[in-house]
Parts: C-alpha cells; structure tokens; sequence
C-alpha cells in the first residue's frame, strides 16, 4: 500500500475534520428545526395534558383512553428530520391500545433497514421495535409475518418475544425459519465481541419454538445440543473468534436442553 506523505496526510486530515464539522452543522440545524416541532406538537398535546421532550419513552405518559393522541404523534414524526427524534415521539406510544399506529411503526421498521450500517441505525430500530413490542397489538399478523421474512436487525427481538403471546400458525412458521439465519449487525461489530449478535433473533425464535411445546420440535431443537455440528454458525476470523463460537454455543445448547427437558416432562 502506497505510503501518503505528511502534506498528503495532513490534506486529508483537514478535508476530514472540515466535513465531520459539516455534518455536526447539518446535524445541529436539523434537531433545532425539530425542537421547533416540538413546542408545536406539545401546544397540541395540552388537551390530553402532557408535555413530552426529545426522549426515550419506557411507559407511555399517554392514558389508555388517549388513543385520539396516535395520528397526532404520527403527524409530527413525519415532520421531524432526524430519525432518532422520530423514534423518540413514537416511543410514547409504548402502551396497549395504540394499535393504529403499528403500521406506521412498521414502514419506519422498513425505511430504516434501507440505510441500516451503524450502532447508531441499530439504536434507532431498537426504539421502533421496543415500541411495536410494547404496544403488542395481535390485530397485524400478515405484516408481522412479512416483517419476520425481511432481513432482521438485533432489534427484532422484543417483537419475536412479543409475538410468543399470539396465537397464529403463520406467525410461528415466520418465526421458526428465523432460527437457521443470521440477522443483520453493525458492520463495526465484525471481527468483535458482539458479533455474536447476529445469532441474537436466532436465539430469540429458538426460545420462542421451545416454549410452544410442541413435540413434533423433539429433533430439530436436539440439533442444538451439539451446537458446533452445525455449519450455518460462523464469525469473521479475529482475536474474538474463538470466544464468540464458544459463546454462540452456549447460549444454543443451554436453550435446546431447556427445551428438551419440557418435552421429556
């Protein structure tokens, strides 16, 4: 590889620094446009008395009864032009009863895997996701099923688990053919420690499997006993190699016994 000279070095370090301070510029006029959305989307949260800011949302601040308040949220997160804000406004809607905006959630789900590559990306879909997973609506189950048929993110999880409260042949079908995929990661986390994430939804759907019951799983899930038979599991070569498998394995052979052990009762 050819070697750059300090005037080269220094060259690029400048154009670096010149378009990081772009980028923090775009970044800081973007969320003053959103706080302006904000004071605007709060003067017409007064009737339902709550004032809520840029911010994650673990419970709802909305009343059961506030279900005329989710085309307003969706309104505004539309509006807003950072995806992390988007997801903080619908994060207040993190509560049984708002099922109307799944949807909404769901093609946001989408339109962030087109630009999925960062822990950042994985930070926002965790947000959605947590949302769909806490609204835990059984009235979407063909879009659920496409949902689970694209490529999935670490994020998935919470709805994979949610979905183990829905009773639906094809839901379980959707979720069982997770079990023998990777699912998409940060390309940062490659060749690190959580790499092994990528078998997170894997894992998720294999728990779900297990707790159905179901003994015509018997075979499949003995499968993972022996976890490092199975030749679909596979980390980039790196110093946390060895680690990951021996991790990845764990976690597999410690969910198959569990599930063996309640068919075997």
């Amino acid at each position: 590889m050819k070697k750059l000279n300090w005037i080269e070095r220094t060259k690029q370090n400048i154009e670096g620094i010149v378009f990081e301070r772009k980028v923090n510029e775009q970044l800081k006029q973007d969320n003053k446009n959103d706080l302006s959305l904000l004071k605007q989307l709060n003067s017409e949260l007064k009737p339902f008395k709550v004032k809520i800011e840029l911010q994650n949302y673990e419970v709802s601040p909305f009343s059961a009864s506030d279900v005329g308040v989710v085309p307003i949220i969706l309104k505004y997160a539309d509006l807003l032009e950072r995806d992390i804000n988007k997801a903080f406004i619908l994060s207040t809607l993190r509560a049984s009863g708002f099922d109307a905006a799944v949807p909404y959630l769901i093609a946001f789900y989408k339109s962030l895997l087109q630009k999925y590559n960062s822990p950042q990306d994985e930070t926002v879909l965790l947000s959605v996701c947590d949302t769909i997973a806490k609204i835990g609506s059984d009235r979407y189950i063909d879009e659920y099923v496409e949902l689970l048929d694209l490529p999935v993110t670490p994020a998935m999880g919470g709805i994979i688990e949610m979905l183990g409260k829905v009773r639906s042949d094809r839901i379980e079908s959707a979720v069982f053919r997770l079990i023998e995929r990777e699912n998409r990661i940060p390309e940062a986390w490659i060749g690190k420690p959580n790499e092994t994430d990528k078998y997170w939804c894997s894992q998720i759907a294999l728990i779900y499997i297990v707790n159905r019951r179901n003994t015509k799983y018997y075979s499949f899930i003995e499968r993972f006993i022996s976890p490092e038979k199975l030749d679909w599991i596979a980390f980039a070569e790196s110093k946390y190699s060895k680690r990951n498998y021996a991790e990845c394995y764990k976690i597999y052979k410690k969910i198959a016994q569990k599930g063996l052990n309640y068919l075997k009762k």
